[in-house]
């Protein structure tokens, strides 16, 4: 259901030539799709770029997303 709610609004902004700001603490499809994913902690923003030139820095960003993919992977 996320998915095809994301796919529907990327569809709307592209055709009304709008931009969507999303904010998320879940990682997964709109992370990989987002053209800019500020990072921040304690109100500072502290990495900016796309899903995988954050995971590439190997810092913040990275941390989370691999701490949040592990949880999916435990039994």
């Amino acid at each position: 259901m996320e998915y095809s709610l994301f796919e529907r609004l990327r569809s709307l902004s592209s055709i009304h030539g709008k931009t969507l700001i999303y904010v998320t603490h879940r990682f997964g499809y709109l992370t990989k799709r987002a053209d800019r994913i500020p990072s921040m902690r304690e109100g500072q923003l502290v990495e900016q770029g796309r899903h995988n030139d954050l995971l590439k820095l190997n810092g913040k960003y990275a941390n989370l997303y691999k701490l949040q993919a592990e949880a999916f992977m435990l039994d």
